[in-house]
């Protein structure tokens, strides 16, 4: 398994936090603008519906002065001295008076006689309309007056020579709404906006009661077109270039919405006809208006609502002096327009910020401290393979200098410690070889003399005697064999071959030819797969499987033995495995088999000198591995080596 490097772990890691800190910031900078511009639209729309609307209640304003004025320069003629002309009264087949000038008309419903106050009242008004209606024909489409005696004075001519001889004025809203009954507080006050079929237009009214000190003679009445209104309006989105304008009065009718001006004008045009929520095929709009009426929705602050499913923004104003409300909305895809070219502006820019980060921050990191750690690195592999005149640079006096110095000391101590263990492994492995071959040559004179006592006096002497000579052969025999695995044991670091490439599969058939008779005699099964070649020693990987299959055998439990062998590469190196069916053991002894020495079964069950063992561990260290057993009383226990690769011995 191949391992990254440490600079490239911490270049992977920085460039994805780096990846992540400038994605997640231009997430941050396109929401904050998203917001900013959703803010920045909302406060334009109340600047512009407060623009619109201050224009809205100007015209009205002026309008509602003009109309005030006129009233009040009707009413000093009404109750003035009398005219000193005479006009022209005629009286139709129907029995209805009506007289024109040509410039105004006037009407007077079924009556017998004229008296002279009505005589008087159609020269009057005739008089005045002459002096006034052109006036305020500038701002209104026309101007009448209706009397309580179901008097019409009117400009233009057409409607008072065209209405019905018994025609009663009680009943129109432009004269009802001007009554003590419907109007106590006498102020001027607007229709509802209507179709009239008369003139063919779309207007209101502003009706202004006129009273003579507390006696009510009637209403004087303007008409509004409301066509300049509608352009008012409908010309917004162009005139702004991003948002939209619309009307509706408080009893949820529409006025004017520039996306809907064609199903408007095509409402049905009778008298009084309204564009109502019904005709509005809008549900969004519809929910808004109708929230706004029934005073749910509060004034002059934004809020959203769906435009045929768009989600908009729109801020509602009431206009004063009329019961109308201006809307004026944008839809979120216009404040947001162009964000999304931003969007991957800035994730772009993000990215290559963050990449130039992760390398700028890796170069410096590389610089200050990873080269300087490689350095250390490279010093501990060196002292770890015995070079121990690895030199080192102190560069800067900080954290990682002071580490440096660190290793410096431990080099020092490292190679005065070596130096004395290599004196002191020398004298002891001297010694441990001399002893047991020293011991050689007496232990053979006491093992010949003792097997010749037992030749020749066996059965000679009592029977303590044989015993005796029995166990001296055997105590001589065992003395033999101890002294020859010590022998072998200080050898393996002394007397060891140079390493070189071999195969497992070769030293597997060489050790299990060597135990053959043994294998035999147990029928044991051993299975092996195909084993890799290895740089070792190949004399003591011979030793080490056979003590470790060897092993195996001896400790086989009721059942034949059976022992398969693997190997797998690892990141460390080779790790083989052999795995037994034996009788196993606890695994608080799985580390003290190792040691030399140390048996967990008594000599007369297992014989051994407790040496095998102590014997792998030093062969496996000798290649730079390691080696442990898990093992389970009972069931079986299996044996792992590692041997890390190397290059071949020259």
């Amino acid at each position: 398994m191949r391992r990254k490097s440490i600079e490239k772990k911490l270049f992977l890691w920085v460039l994805g936090f780096c990846l992540f800190f400038g994605v997640g910031l231009a997430l941050w900078i396109i929401h904050s603008e998203e917001n900013q511009r959703i803010i920045s639209a909302k406060k334009s729309l109340i600047l512009v519906s407060s623009r619109y609307k201050d224009t809205l209640e100007k015209k009205i304003e002026k309008k509602r002065k003009l109309g005030t004025t006129a009233n009040n320069i009707i009413l000093e003629s009404l109750t003035g001295e009398n005219p000193t002309f005479q006009t022209e009264i005629r009286k139709d087949n129907q029995g209805a008076f009506r007289s024109t000038d040509g410039f105004s008309g006037a009407f007077l419903s079924n009556l017998n006689t004229l008296t002279l106050e009505q005589k008087r009242l159609f020269a009057v008004t005739e008089n005045l309309w002459k002096d006034i209606a052109p006036l305020l024909l500038e701002d209104f489409y026309n101007l009448y007056y209706i009397s309580n005696q179901n008097f019409i004075r009117i400009h233009p001519k057409d409607w008072a020579l065209e209405i019905e001889p018994d025609h009663d004025f009680s009943t129109d809203i432009f004269y009802s709404v001007g009554t003590p009954e419907k109007n106590p507080s006498k102020k001027p006050v607007w229709t509802e906006v209507y179709y009239d079929s008369i003139w063919k237009k779309w207007m209101t009214s502003l009706i202004v009661p006129l009273y003579d000190k507390d006696r009510f003679l009637g209403i004087t009445g303007s008409d509004f077109i409301l066509d300049d209104i509608f352009n008012h309006i409908e010309l917004m989105a162009k005139t702004e270039g991003w948002c939209k304008g619309f009307l509706f009065d408080n009893n949820g009718n529409v006025i004017v919405h520039a996306d809907y001006r064609e199903e408007i004008l095509k409402t049905q045009k009778e008298m009084n006809a309204k564009f109502t929520l019904e005709n509005l095929n809008n549900e969004g709009l519809a929910k808004l208006i109708s929230k706004t009426t029934k005073g749910k929705q509060t004034f002059s602050t934004p809020f959203s609502f769906y435009d045929r499913k768009n989600l908009s923004y729109v801020v509602v104003q009431p206009i004063k002096f009329l019961n109308w409300n201006l809307g004026v909305y944008t839809d979120h895809t216009s404040v947001v327009k162009g964000l999304s070219t931003l969007r991957w502006q800035i994730f772009v820019i993000s990215i290559c910020l963050a990449v130039f980060l992760a390398l700028l921050l890796k170069y410096s990191f590389n610089k200050i401290i990873l080269q300087r750690v490689k350095q250390l690195g490279a010093g501990v592999s060196a002292i770890s393979a015995g070079d121990h005149g690895f030199s080192l640079e102190v560069v800067r006096n900080d954290e990682i200098g002071t580490l440096e110095k660190g290793f410096l000391d431990m080099q020092d101590s490292v190679k005065q410690k070596i130096t004395e263990l290599e004196h002191k492994n020398e004298e002891l492995q001297q010694f441990a070889y001399v002893a047991s071959h020293d011991l050689q040559e007496p232990l053979r004179m006491v093992s010949s003399y003792v097997q010749l006592l037992a030749r020749r006096y066996k059965g000679k002497l009592d029977e303590d005697a044989d015993d005796f000579i029995d166990f001296a052969v055997d105590g001589a025999n065992r003395m033999h064999v101890l002294i020859n695995d010590l022998l072998t044991y200080s050898r393996i670091g002394t007397k060891g071959n140079p390493f070189q490439l071999i195969s497992t599969d070769e030293i597997i058939k060489e050790v299990l030819k060597n135990l053959s008779v043994t294998i035999e005699e147990n029928k044991a099964e051993i299975t092996y797969n195909s084993l890799p070649s290895i740089v070792a020693d190949k004399n003591q990987f011979i030793q080490l499987f056979q003590n470790l299959l060897a092993n195996a055998i001896k400790f086989k439990g009721k059942a034949d033995a059976k022992i398969d062998i693997k190997a797998e590469e690892t990141y460390k190196g080779w790790k083989f495995s052999i795995n037994d069916n034996g009788i196993g053991m606890d695994s608080e002894f799985t580390d003290r088999i190792f040691i030399i020495f140390q048996r967990l079964h008594n000599r007369s069950d297992y014989p051994g000198t407790g040496i095998g063992l102590a014997v792998c561990k030093k062969i496996v260290e000798r290649h730079g591995g390691r080696i442990w057993v898990k093992s389970k009383e009972g069931v079986g226990s299996t044996f792992h080596f590692i041997i890390p690769k190397m290059e071949e011995s020259s």
